[in-house]
């Protein structure tokens, strides 16, 4: 099972309890989603969820993936286009409340906000949680699989030639 989570925390001081807001989201069964993609799926979802009234403010997303850092900075062809279209129409939100925002790659381990979040990726992936919605599939990791299957069966029958 693929699953993401994620930690917000509020600089200025306006959340009640004063520690972060932490997500976990089951993506779906690891032959058919990737790391990379839950990345930017939480990404997407962390931007999404910040309220509309903010106002001037400066948000920092940080990510210890650098693959979901460099497509969000550069978009081609990659997996993963449906989540990267949901960051930019997040960021174009914030940016018209006048918002600026940052998003910078540090490694998980060294921050406690990536430690929170790589906490509630893992509650994600219990092996009781299922998927609570359908994501779009990362078509690069289904053919993958379709790849390996298939060629299973030719391997073992030129073994024998």
């Amino acid at each position: 099972m693929v699953g993401m989570g994620g930690a917000i925390y509020d600089t200025y001081g306006r959340m009640p309890s004063g520690q972060p807001t932490t997500f976990a989201v089951a993506l779906g069964p690891r032959t058919e989603q990737n790391p990379y993609v839950a990345e930017l799926e939480a990404i997407a979802m962390a931007v999404r969820g910040l309220p509309p009234y903010l106002m001037g403010r400066e948000i920092t997303v940080f990510t210890s993936n650098q693959a979901a850092i460099q497509v969000i900075n550069q978009p081609k062809h990659q997996s993963g286009q449906n989540s990267v279209t949901r960051v930019y129409e997040e960021d174009r939100r914030l940016r018209d409340g006048g918002n600026r925002v940052l998003m910078r790659w540090v490694p998980a381990h060294e921050f406690q906000l990536g430690i929170e979040a790589k906490k509630a990726a893992r509650r994600a992936t219990r092996p009781s949680k299922q998927p609570q919605k359908q994501f779009n599939s990362a078509k690069s990791t289904i053919i993958n699989k379709a790849r390996a299957e298939s060629l299973f069966p030719l391997l073992i029958f030129n073994s024998f030639l």
